[in-house]
């Protein structure tokens, strides 16, 4: 977020002088929350070693209820993922919107907006090559500063900050074709077409996941040093797609790989695009909040 939103501030060329652009608190605020929530939540997984609850679960009934709530809700927190997705997509495409009704052209917008997600995609493989996960700190927790799996082995994953990154750049280039020749203010079809796009998403996740899952990948037989599997894995596995490094594979980690994939994860992105461009309308339904809440009750239960 801090990357995007230096981004945020590289002027763009302009035919003529317009008003900056309108910013919503409450986007900035749950950002805040996000940020807040999500690093504290990493904090406990980096210091807690929490492996003897995931290989028995049954150990947690032994402690106290009150403290198995805490560390429940630890948990439910930290796979707020998604939550960073929808407020990314949310400000991008609001601020796409809001721009060309502001009078900016359409291709510059889209030229800067695009430029935020290479940049930040590039930023994802970087950080999660050489970061905690990555090749410094495998290299500072067991002081083996030979071992070189963790660079490569990135590629082969889909986190959080990659699928926000994809997000932004796929729907920088679906908004830049509804947004231009002045068809910014046609925002029921718009509406109609991302609606279509989550929906299809949703709709297709199993069946693209059955198909990859059921190729034929073959197992690591030797793990990184600091690395047990608690059971033998399938895919999607970051370890037996880093095995199986190719082209192909490259792709279809971004498809229906391991972490969050495009499959079904995208299809908060387009909701969040959606979300944009109702908010870029200088009256917004009344009734939106109500709606919003509804559907967020509505998908956490989902989600539990």
């Amino acid at each position: 977020f801090i990357i995007m939103h230096l981004i945020e501030r590289i002027p763009i060329p302009v035919k003529e002088d317009t008003s900056s652009l309108e910013r919503i608190v409450t986007l900035d605020f749950l950002r805040g929350v996000a940020i807040l929530f999500m690093t504290f939540a990493h904090c406990f997984y980096h210091s807690y070693d929490y492996s003897w609850a995931i290989e028995n679960p049954e150990l947690l009934l032994a402690y106290p209820k009150i403290l198995v709530g805490i560390g429940a809700l630890i948990a439910y927190l930290g796979s707020w993922n998604t939550f960073f997705l929808l407020i990314s997509s949310i400000v991008n495409t609001y601020s796409m919107t809001k721009r060309i009704k502001n009078g900016k052209e359409a291709k510059e917008v889209f030229r800067k907006r695009l430029l935020s997600g290479m940049i930040l995609l590039f930023y994802s493989y970087f950080i999660d090559a050489f970061g905690y996960y990555g090749y410094l700190g495998y290299a500072i927790r067991t002081g083996d500063w030979s071992n070189t799996y963790f660079i490569w082995a990135q590629l082969f994953q889909i986190s959080t900050i990659q699928i926000i990154s994809l997000s932004i750049i796929i729907t920088t280039i679906i908004n830049y074709y509804l947004l231009r020749n002045g068809k910014q203010d046609n925002d029921r079809k718009n509406l109609f077409i991302y609606g279509f796009l989550a929906l299809a998403i949703l709709v297709s996740t199993q069946f693209v996941h059955d198909w990859v899952d059921n190729m034929n990948w073959e197992k690591p037989t030797v793990y990184p040093g600091i690395v047990t599997p608690v059971i033998e894995p399938n895919w999607p596995n970051p370890y037996i797609q880093a095995n199986n490094a190719s082209i192909r594979t490259f792709f279809l980690v971004i498809v229906a790989g391991h972490l969050e994939p495009i499959f079904p994860c995208l299809a908060t992105g387009f909701i969040g695009a959606m979300i944009g461009i109702i908010l870029s309308n200088n009256h917004p339904p009344k009734k939106l909040p109500l709606f919003a809440s509804l559907g967020g009750l509505i998908l956490s239960l989902i989600h539990i």
